[in-house]
Parts: C-alpha cells; structure tokens; sequence
C-alpha cells in the first residue's frame, strides 16, 4: 500500500514559528513532525509515500531526500499554488495505480495503529474510511456522526458545543479507494474534502465510516498546544520514536556528544539534543526539550520550556514556560517567561511579564 502525506501547509496559527519552516518541520520530541507520520506510516508497513510540498519545500526535500534513510520510497509533488487536500491528490492520482491508499496529515500527531484502520477499511468496504476521534472541545473541528455499523450519517463543521451532534472528531487521516477519484475534479484545483467532497458523498450515498481512534493524538494548532505536544511524549502520553537519544536516567534522553557538567541539575522529564552544553551550575528541567548543538551556560535555569536547534541561553539566565525557534540568543541575566521567539531573536533585555 502507498500513502500520501499532506505537508503544504502554511502554519499560520504557529507564527512566528513557522515564519522560515513549513509547519510539517516543527519538531516535536527533536524530530519534525512530518517525520513522526513517516514513521506511523513504516510501522503500518507502508514503504512508499507521496509528499506535496508549497512553503520551504527545500526544507522537506533536503531532510529526507529520497527516503533511504528510513526504508522508504519517498516522492515529491510540489505545488506552486496550493491545491487544498483534495485538489493534492487529485494533482498526483497517476501515482497511486488504482489501489486502496492512505492519506495523512503531517501535523496529526498520533499513536493510531493504521494498519487496525487498514483492515477496518477492507471489512466495511466503504469508499472513504475517516479516522475519528473524541474530543471534548468540538467547536474546534469537524465531527461526524455514525449508525450502529460506524457508517457516517452526517458531518458538522465546528458545530457550536450546544449543537454538536457527536463528539466524534474528523482527522485528517484516511483510507481510499480507487474509485475516490469519480467524486474529485478531473483536474487539479482548490478544493477540501471536509468542506467540499465528504458532504456530496453523503448526499449521494456513497458509503463513508468510521474508524474510531482512542488513543493519542493532536493537531498541533497553535503555540500553546504546541509547547504542551512537546511535553506528552516526556510522560509516555505520546510515544515518540526517539532513536539517536540514550536514556541518561528516569526520563531524561540526551543525545550524541552531549556535555553535562557535573555540578549541572537535570531535573527529568528532559530530552536533550545532540552536541549540546549544559554548563556549571545550570538547572534544567522539568518538562524540557532542548535542540540540537544548544548551549546552556553556567548557572542559567530551564523549566517548562522547549528550545529548537543552535540556542544559546546565557549566563544566570531564566527561561520558563517559552519556546525558543532556531538560532535565538538569551543574553547573561535576562529573564523569558511565556514568551514565543522566532528564529535568530535576540534577548539583551529583562522581562518580567507573567
């Protein structure tokens, strides 16, 4: 089975984050998140993926190249203007050789077992199986609601929470038949299946279930959620693949040529990228991601907080409940609380705002 991975998107809703990255390289747990729905996708035993790509394609193609890598076979559909889900696959429909696929959007984090989904799929023979879950905010998403064989009867988008009809939330992961393709445009436009495509199906009968999914899973929309996504595979709520990391103690990950020094606290749960220097004194943790080739100088303290690769936080200073992108500098003795920083930011000033 081949899958399609949906990485074009902008990322408005993590800015300024996301200002020099597309939101597919976010990382979470030092990994970028598209990486985690490769790795979902392999251990269902799917060995080659499409991937669009529109904003810093670069980014997406220069990390993961041809896929080798990961045991993967991994294509590329790089889109000048954005085509929306729906219009992506119909841009690349050749490649799929009319076969049952998956599709999947990089920014859902999840533990889903898609190959339970798989062979939930081939049992209902459905057109469509969308993968749902429950969600205690609906008003955020699109929900569906089923019959007593997960057959979906109808969909709400962002119902207000008085009117949802289920708590049951449309992910952006899905099973396909072939024959998807009689219900798309013939050519590639702008167009969403949840907006677009799944309310005609419903209109013409064409059978559509539910794979009920109760285990993990976040679509990382915004700075906060982000900060928090980071947080859940430090307590084992998420389980993140974290190769390339030893675990130094009871939740605390580093990886290769780390520098501890030895009257430096780490407090677990902590992930600690590659080539970092945590020097004399300093304290960092708990609830902690730090990025690669990251420097955290004598006495400066750390909690709550995640740090992208190339940080440098300076001498005696704090940084608490803060996400800190790519190249940013905390100058000796300032103080960061709930702050987000794009990258290259440079902090030469205190701040004491809570």
């Amino acid at each position: 089975m081949k899958a399609m991975i949906w990485a074009a998107g902008l990322g408005t809703r993590l800015r300024p984050l996301t200002e020099s990255r597309p939101k597919a390289m976010v990382p979470v747990a030092d990994k970028p998140m598209l990486e985690h729905a490769l790795l979902r996708c392999r251990d269902a035993g799917i060995e080659e993926v499409m991937i669009n790509t529109h904003y810093f394609p670069d980014t997406i193609t220069s990390y993961f190249g041809d896929g080798s890598k990961w045991g993967m076979d991994i294509h590329y559909s790089h889109e000048t203007q954005l085509l929306e889900n729906a219009g992506a696959l119909v841009n690349v429909k050749k490649y799929f050789n009319n076969e049952p696929f998956l599709a999947f959007a990089s920014d859902n984090l999840t533990d889903i077992d898609l190959k339970a989904m798989m062979d939930f799929h081939q049992a209902k023979q459905g057109v469509v199986t969308i993968a749902t879950t429950q969600a205690d905010d609906v008003s955020r998403y699109g929900i569906v609601a089923t019959d007593g064989d997960a057959q979906i009867s109808l969909f709400q988008e962002k119902p207000k929470q008085e009117d949802a009809l289920s708590d049951q939330v449309a992910t952006c992961i899905y099973m396909f038949e072939p024959n998807i393709f009689d219900y798309l445009p013939q050519t590639p436009e702008s167009c969403h299946f949840g907006k677009q495509v799944f309310p005609v199906l419903l209109d013409k009968k064409v059978p559509l279930f539910a794979y009920r999914h109760t285990g993990y899973w976040n679509d990382v929309g915004n700075p906060g959620n982000y900060l928090l996504s980071n947080f859940d595979p430090l307590y084992g709520r998420f389980k993140a693949n974290l190769d390339g990391f030893e675990a130094l103690s009871a939740r605390v990950w580093v990886g290769e040529g780390v520098y501890i020094h030895p009257t430096a606290k780490i407090i677990g749960p902590v992930i600690i990228g590659a080539h970092t220097h945590i020097g004399e004194g300093a304290i960092v943790g708990p609830d902690v991601v730090i990025g690669a080739h990251s420097t955290i100088e004598n006495g400066a303290e750390v909690e709550r907080s995640l740090f992208w690769e190339h940080c440098d936080i300076g001498e005696g200073a704090l940084v608490w409940q803060s996400i800190l992108a790519e190249h940013c500098k905390v100058y000796p003795h300032n103080q960061l609380k709930n702050v987000v920083l794009g990258n290259h930011s440079l902090i030469n000033f205190t701040m004491n705002n809570s």
